[in-house]
């Protein structure tokens, strides 16, 4: 299966773009925060309402379709979210999200 992934990251900050990936639980509790792995090793945290934090814990694992807007790391997206909690590639202001596959992530153990 073949989907789109932006070629420069950088360039689409603040656009709306569209991730595929895994996602991942990260930190340790209780102070755990939703990430997304991408297919292409990007990771990003997400950021969006507790509800929609929660089905995406249930879906860790499966391969998604997330879409929303790329923030640096320095863009701290907001007060509920620590500095400590951006992973290597910044924040993803989530505005969809779908599964695409109920294969469990290889990396996973």
């Amino acid at each position: 299966m073949s989907l789109h992934r932006p070629e420069n990251v950088p360039e689409q900050k603040n656009r709306t773009v569209t991730l595929c990936g895994h996602i991942q639980i990260h930190g340790s509790e209780p102070h755990t925060f939703v990430g997304i792995d991408t297919d292409d090793g990007r990771q990003y945290t997400v950021q969006a309402s507790q509800k929609v934090l929660n089905e995406l814990r249930q879906a860790q694992g499966q391969l998604l379709l997330l879409t929303g807007i790329i923030r640096s790391e320095t863009e701290t997206p907001s007060s509920t979210i620590s500095p400590f909690q951006a992973l290597k590639d910044g924040y993803f202001l989530l505005e969809n999200w779908e599964i695409i596959s109920q294969e469990q992530n290889p990396m996973s153990f």
